[in-house]
């Protein structure tokens, strides 16, 4: 990760969430807006049809496995793993291990646990995959500031 293409790629990957994520909230919101502008005054019709935030949406190829929450995790997995095999081509492993990529990714991992227990209906507080995402974003703003 010491280089400019080891920073590329995890960047433009969330950059491609990002939009991803952009554009699936606007088409639910568009989508909702619209149903909501068709129905009659009946107001359980009207309540249906209200938007709903959410960090993660279904695939086009499955509705209801959680892709993108598994693509998350095996991606967090995979990131730590090449930080700790990158850190032996170096001759000071605690200073090159990357411990801040390494937070980072784990923090995402973790969010996206949250996110697929929810998902499968385990107890967990409500609305707490805002909190640990909150988290997690607050973390890499912190850790990208202070970046070594």
């Amino acid at each position: 990760m010491g280089s400019f293409i080891g920073h590329l790629g995890p960047g433009l990957i969330g950059l491609l969430y990002c939009i991803r994520t952009l554009y699936n909230a606007l088409l639910r919101y568009y989508h909702c807006e619209k149903s909501r502008c068709v129905m009659t005054d009946c107001s359980e019709d009207r309540t249906r049809y209200q938007y709903r935030s959410s960090l993660t949406y279904k695939t086009f190829c499955s509705r209801s496995l959680p892709i993108e929450e598994i693509v998350i995790i095996v991606g967090s997995i995979f990131d730590v793993v090449a930080e700790v095999l990158a850190s032996y081509h170096y001759n000071d492993p605690f200073v090159s291990i990357g411990g801040q990529h390494i937070t980072i990714f784990l923090f995402f991992g973790i969010a996206a646990c949250v996110s697929l227990m929810k998902h499968y209906g385990l107890p967990v507080p409500p609305d707490c995959e805002y909190a640990c995402a909150a988290l997690t974003f607050a973390l890499e703003g912190f850790t990208l500031y202070n970046h070594a």
